[in-house]
This record gives structure tokens, sequence and C-alpha cells, in this order.
């Protein structure tokens, strides 16, 4: 009898051991089982805006590469990221991509609407190269003039 009992002892400690590398073994690679993914992002889906550009920025984890409309945009520190999208009036998807170390890609739409319209004036080249010329004879004017104190 107490025979039988150690050797149900000994298979309960060696299921509980292999049990215990398993959990350790999953919590050790879960980063590279999950992939990669979004932690937090300055979007929401079905967004509204007057403007006709938005700041995307956000965090990610176990990311390499972050993509947002086929545009690379580059990681800081933890994951984080900024960026600037340009956005056309009335409804633009925009698309983040990530990609891990391992090629793994995971991919998110968020629907953006833009209510702002774009200017109905378009000045012409020579108006803008006109615009350019005032602009550096005012700041030549301004640095040559001596302070009068």
């Amino acid at each position: 009898m107490e025979h039988s009992t150690r050797k149900i002892v000994i298979q309960v400690l060696t299921v509980i051991f292999f049990a215990c590398i398993i959990v350790f073994a999953y919590y050790r690679f879960k980063p590279y089982i999950e992939g990669p993914r979004i932690v937090e992002i300055s979007l929401n889906e079905y967004t509204s805006t007057d403007m006709l550009a938005i700041v995307v920025s956000g965090t990610v984890r176990n990311t390499e590469e972050v993509y947002i409309n086929s545009r690379n945009v580059k990681q800081g520190e933890g994951g984080t990221f900024t960026t600037h999208v340009a956005l056309s009036p009335g409804d633009t998807i925009i698309e983040v991509r990530l990609r891990d170390p391992f090629d793994t890609e995971r991919t998110y739409q968020y629907h953006v609407y833009s209510t702002g319209t774009n200017p109905m004036y378009r000045p012409t080249y020579q108006e803008t190269l006109d615009a350019q010329t005032i602009t550096d004879v005012l700041e030549l004017e301004i640095e040559e003039t001596p302070n009068q104190e």
C-alpha cells in the first residue's frame, strides 16, 4: 500500500513539474506566439474631423516595422510611433500594417471621415515664386534694419 502511495505522489509531482515547464515556456514565448499587435493608437473607428490631415500616434508590441498607408513609420523607444496622415474630403481608410521579425503581418483598418474641403483658389507657379521673392526681400530688410533703442 505504501509503495503505491509513493508511486502516485511521484507521478503527481512529475505532472506538476511538466505543467510548470509548459506554463513557463508559454509566458516566455508569448510575444512570439501572439505576433505583432497595437497596444494603443490615437485613432478610433469611424472618427470624424474637419481637418485634411491628422496625427496618428500609438504604441506597438512585438513589432519590427510599422506601415501606415504603405509608408514605413519609424518606431521610437518602447515601440512608440507618430506620423501625419493626409485625408481626402469624405471617407478615408487608414491602413496600419505591422510586421514582426518572423515576417508575421497583422493589418488594422480605420475609417476617418473628413468634413474639411480643399481650398478653392490655387496659386499659379509664378504667383508662388513671386510670394517667395517678396518673403525673401522682407526677411533681408528685417535683418539689415539696425536695432533702435
